[in-house]
C-alpha cells in the first residue's frame, strides 16, 4: 500500500537517557489553583471569568473564579460513563460565545455498546471489566452537547457515539474548538495494548464486533485504507475528527466532505493510523494542530496537521503499521500493512 506522507515527528526522548528536570524551572511559579478535585482531567476558562472542571467520573464543577472555595455541580454524566482505567470523561470545551451561547462539549467512555440501547454495560455478571488481554462486552465513546441553564445543565444532545472500545485503555481524549468555529475531536484505537491486536483477541464473536477479519483490533486506525473506503466499517478510532458543533457531521473542508458516497464517519476525518492521541492543541497564531500520540514499546509521537481549514491533504499517520518510521512487526503480515 502507498502511505500518505509523515508531516513531522519529534520522538520523545527515552528516560534511560534523558537528564532529571527539576520543576518548576525559572521564571515559573507553582501555585495550587484548584484543590478537592477527584481525578480532575479537564480545565476550561470562559470569558467571563468562570472555571469549568471536569473529573474522570463523569462530573463537572463550575467555580465563578479562581478564588472560589465552593463550587458548585453542574453536571452528573456518572451513570452513563464508564469509568475504568483509563476511560471516564476526558474531553470538556466551552462554546467560544458562551455564556451567550450556553453549551458546553463533553467527550466521554459512553457505559453502553455501539449497536443497541443496553447501558449500563458494567458492571454486570456476563461483563466484567476488561483487562488489558481480555474484553468484557464492547463500549463506544459519546461527543455530547450540554445546555447549562443557570448553573444546571438540563440537555444532553448527543452528535456522536462511535469509537469502538474492546479493552480498558486507548479510550477517547481531547474535543477542543478551533478558530474556524468547529470542534475538533480524538480517540485511540480502543485496542489492547498487550500484542498484536487486528481483531482476534478478547471477544471476537461478540455481536457489536462486526469489522471484517484483519480490519478489527488497532487495524481500525486503518479504516480509510479499506478498498471500499466509504463504509459502515470506518470507525473513528485513531483519528482526528473535525465535525459541525450542532449536529456533529462532518464539517465542510474536510478532506473527504464532498466526495460522493462516503460515510459520515469518512466525512469528519482528518487524519488517521493514531494509536493513542490522548491530547492534542492548536499552536496560538495558527491552525496547527500539534497531536500527542502516546506510542507502544519504542516511540512517543509529536504529530502535526499544518492545515486542517479547508485542506485536501487526507493525513496518515501510519499505526499500527509503522511506529515513527519503522515497520511493527506484529502487523507487518496483516493486509491493510502489507
Amino acid at each position: 500500500m502507498q502511505w500518505r506522507p509523515w508531516l513531522f515527528l519529534l520522538p520523545a526522548l527515552a528516560t534511560s537517557g534523558a537528564a532529571a528536570q527539576s520543576w518548576p524551572t525559572p521564571n515559573f511559579r507553582h501555585t495550587a489553583a484548584i484543590i478537592g478535585r477527584d481525578q480532575p482531567t479537564q480545565v476550561r476558562f470562559a470569558h467571563d471569568g468562570r472555571v469549568f472542571v471536569a473529573e474522570k467520573s463523569g462530573r463537572v464543577w463550575m467555580y465563578r473564579n479562581l478564588l472560589d472555595t465552593a463550587p458548585e455541580q453542574v453536571a452528573n454524566l456518572a451513570e452513563v460513563v464508564h469509568q475504568y482505567q483509563d476511560r471516564g470523561l476526558l474531553g470538556l470545551a466551552l462554546d467560544p460565545r458562551f455564556p451567550e451561547r450556553p453549551y458546553l462539549y463533553v467527550l466521554y467512555s459512553f457505559n453502553g455498546g455501539l449497536f443497541g440501547d443496553v447501558p449500563p454495560r458494567w458492571p454486570a455478571t456476563n461483563c466484567p471489566n476488561p483487562t488489558a488481554d481480555f474484553a468484557g462486552c464492547v463500549i463506544s465513546g459519546r461527543l455530547s452537547r450540554l445546555t447549562l441553564a443557570g448553573n444546571l445543565a438540563t440537555d444532553e444532545h448527543v452528535l456522536i457515539e462511535d469509537w469502538y472500545q474492546q479493552y480498558p485503555s486507548h479510550s477517547i481524549g481531547t474535543v477542543r474548538f478551533g478558530a474556524d468555529g468547529f470542534l475538533y475531536v480524538g480517540g485511540g484505537d480502543g485496542a489492547s495494548y498487550l500484542g498484536g491486536d487486528w481483531g482476534q483477541r478478547g471477544n471476537p464473536d461478540w455481536p457489536d464486533q462486526r469489522s471484517p477479519p484483519d480490519q478489527g483490533g488497532a487495524l481500525r486506525a486503518q479504516g480509510l485504507e479499506v478498498e471500499n473506503l466509504y463504509t459502515d466499517q470506518v470507525w473513528l478510532n485513531g483519528t482526528i475528527a473535525r465535525v459541525d458543533p450542532e449536529t456533529g457531521e462532518g464539517a465542510p473542508g474536510n478532506p473527504l466532505a464532498v466526495v460522493p458516497g462516503a460515510s459520515p464517519n469518512a466525512r469528519r476525518i482528518l487524519a488517521y493510523g493514531l494509536r493513542n492521541p490522548y491530547r492534542f492543541t492548536m499552536r496560538p497564531g495558527s491552525s496547527e494542530i500539534w497531536i500527542g500520540d502516546v506510542g507502544w514499546r519504542t516511540w512517543e509521537e509529536i504529530n502535526i496537521i499544518p492545515d486542517p481549514v479547508g485542506g485536501s491533504t487526507l493525513h496518515n499517520f501510519g499505526w499500527p503499521c509503522f511506529e515513527n518510521h519503522g515497520h511493527v512487526a506484529e502487523y507487518t503480515q496483516r493486509p491493510l500493512c502489507a
